[in-house]
């Protein structure tokens, strides 16, 4: 979960319930990032996250909407890359492109970013192994 005005991202357990958040910080919940920052994992206004891969291969990636950067994280928060398009703006929200709607896995994968700002979209790849 992207909380953009607190610059954090969440991330929610199996035994998540809507009704007992945001009141209390329960058991369910795992700060992956907690304070404002340019540095890798720290974020500014995230906006947009996708999810790629399964298992120990999963990699989260954000957007961010003043960071204007995107970065891919490990599912436990650790940092893995830092991408900052050029001419980028104000990025939005993330859509994740498969070959195949089943494909699952990491290889390859094609993102689309939304730059409201400026307009436009940008698609990244990852290259195939």
């Amino acid at each position: 979960v992207a909380d953009s005005g607190n610059h954090r991202i969440f991330r929610l357990n199996a035994n998540y319930h809507h009704s007992a958040f945001p009141h209390v910080k329960p058991d369910f919940v795992h700060e992956l990032a907690r304070s404002a920052g340019t540095a890798p994992g720290h974020f500014l206004n995230p906006a947009g996250i996708a999810i790629v891969g399964v298992g120990d291969a999963m990699r989260l990636i954000i957007s961010e909407w003043q960071g204007k950067r995107i970065q891919v994280l490990t599912a436990n928060g650790i940092p893995l890359q830092v991408i900052s398009p050029s001419g980028g703006r104000r990025l939005g929200g993330v859509c994740l492109l498969r070959r195949r709607d089943l494909d699952r896995s990491l290889d390859p994968w094609r993102l689309v970013v939304v730059d409201r700002a400026a307009s436009r979209l940008y698609l990244l790849k990852r290259a195939s192994h």
